[in-house]
């Protein structure tokens, strides 16, 4: 049995995790796949809780198009590498997906203050891809992270 996570953020790299998670996934009878949308309790935007969303239904869609059983976890946090941290553990994963830039990016471009709050938050306590990474180090956990730029 293997259990695979899937950070889902509206980012490219995040894109390109869930396709490199979709290349290694095995659908078997006892494989279980987790979508997770995890988002931050400080974003006062809902453009960035509806982005997140509409990802998150996104790689639904296309899970169930290609006939693909996963289960979707959309969930708030003060936190979101702590709750991923967490979540990792709970579950049990073996296999966790994150794209490098997952996390970093504000939704639109234009909102300097958020961008601002962003850049200095990553300065202080890191991406949630560093933090998992840091919480898992290869050859010493159970779970395998896969941050893909």
């Amino acid at each position: 049995m293997v259990r695979v996570m899937v950070a889902i953020d509206p980012d490219k790299s995040s894109e390109r995790a869930f396709h490199e998670a979709m290349k290694t996934y095995k659908d078997d009878e006892d494989d279980k796949l987790f979508l997770v949308a995890i988002t931050s309790s400080w974003d006062y935007l809902n453009e960035e809780k509806n982005a997140l969303k509409i990802e998150l239904y996104k790689y639904e869609s296309w899970c169930e198009a290609n006939e693909t059983l996963c289960r979707v976890i959309q969930t708030e946090a003060s936190d979101v590498s702590t709750a991923y941290i967490e979540m990792i553990k709970k579950k049990r994963i073996e296999d966790f997906y994150v794209g490098a830039s997952a996390f970093v990016n504000c939704v639109d471009p234009d909102n300097h203050i958020f961008n601002a709050f962003s850049a200095v938050k990553r300065l202080f306590w890191g991406t949630v891809a560093q933090n998992v990474s840091k919480a898992f180090p290869a050859g010493q956990s159970t779970c395998r992270v896969h941050v893909v730029i």
